[in-house]
């Protein structure tokens, strides 16, 4: 009863776009910034101080990474749309406002999108979706490997780049140890995303709740209906959640609502509301 009751105010906090004061957050709690993938281009939003700063003005494909000290931008992007989704992966230096191609268009990945792509910490490697497998690419040999096959569309690396979190087309996530070439089961879902920490995994549960489970003790934390398209990332504090969920106007036009999930606490806030179907983005 517990749980439902806290689903059942988490759920009412969001039906209301939080018009209840008793179900918003401090936002001066949220650290770090959301860089944003939209279609002006790149920016920098921090939801502390509610303010949005443009990092790289283009028109560049809904996938966006921060490398760990939060310098390098990795992205990608069409260089002949007219061909279909011919992509190359690039990164952006922020310092020195400079771009460097990481990884050249490959014709062996057929013309179908890069999905999620990754810094693979503690190594000058990046990984990626494509075809339903999972790529790790080294920069220094400029070789890729296909590392796992029949991933869903989001996928997670612990702190030290050993070990991937993920989840199969049958709905069930793993642990794969990338020493030891073995997998382990956790739960069932989909959309994995790990904490920082490496204590924490939020998901998609089949009834289509966000579930935030303490991996150790099993403990879970649910309420949020994700049935429309729906992408979620922890804070650098693993506190918070960033949720952008995707919703329709009257016209049916799309749109993306960003709030901040205080999940143990069963308490939302919506940042902010954008013209956009979805964005690509990541917490730093």
């Amino acid at each position: 009863m517990f749980f439902m009751r806290k689903w059942m105010i988490i759920i009412s906090c969001i039906g209301l776009y939080l018009i209840m004061s008793g179900c918003s957050l401090n936002k001066s709690n949220l650290v770090g910034e959301i860089m944003l993938n939209s279609r002006e281009g790149i920016t920098a939003y921090s939801p502390a101080e509610n303010k949005f700063k443009s990092v790289l003005a283009g028109n560049f494909n809904n996938e966006v990474a921060i490398n760990a000290d939060k310098t390098k931008i990795l992205g990608y992007k069409s260089i002949d749309e007219n061909k279909g989704d011919y992509t190359v992966i690039f990164e952006y230096d922020m310092a020195n406002d400079k771009f460097f191609s990481v990884m050249e268009y490959d014709i062996s990945l057929g013309t179908g999108g890069k999905e999620c792509i990754k810094y693979v910490p503690n190594s000058n490697k990046i990984s990626f979706i494509a075809n339903d497998k999972l790529y790790i690419f080294d920069r220094d040999k400029g070789e890729k490997t296909a590392t796992l096959d029949e991933v869903d569309d989001q996928y997670s690396w612990d702190t030290n780049g050993e070990k991937i979190l993920y989840a199969d087309k049958d709905e069930k996530i793993y642990m794969y140890d990338m020493i030891k070439k073995e997998k382990q089961f956790i739960c069932e879902g989909i959309h994995p995303v790990l904490s920082n920490n490496n204590e924490y995994i939020a998901y998609m549960a089949k009834d289509h709740m966000l579930v935030v489970r303490e991996i150790k003790t099993k403990k879970e934390w649910r309420g949020i209906d994700l049935l429309r398209d729906r992408r979620f990332v922890f804070s650098p504090d693993d506190k918070y959640l960033a949720l952008a969920k995707q919703e329709y106007s009257i016209a049916n036009n799309p749109y993306t609502i960003m709030y901040a999930v205080d999940y143990r606490k069963g308490k939302v806030t919506q940042l902010f509301k954008g013209d956009y179907s979805s964005y690509g983005f990541d917490w730093k």
